[in-house]
């Protein structure tokens, strides 16, 4: 994610902030003034809410922008 000014990053799921638990690992990476690399390092998925749709969300005074990945069970 790019922003600046600099503002808050975090992962959502399911409306809920992701935070640093026994199973979820969220990182930020500074790559430069400007740029953050947002990892989110899942420990356990819990079938079956453990999948679905995991949103990486970077805001400032600005705007926010969101971008997602989805984590997909096995059929």
């Amino acid at each position: 994610m790019v922003g600046f000014p600099g503002g808050q990053n975090y992962w959502r799921k399911d409306g809920n902030v992701l935070i640093r638990d026994w199973n979820y690992d969220p990182q930020d990476i500074q790559q430069n003034s400007t740029t953050t690399v947002m990892n989110l390092l899942i420990k356990q998925v819990e079938p079956p809410q453990g999948y679905g749709v995991y949103y990486c969300v970077a805001e400032n005074q600005h705007g926010e922008v969101t971008g997602n990945v989805t984590l997909l069970g096995e059929h």
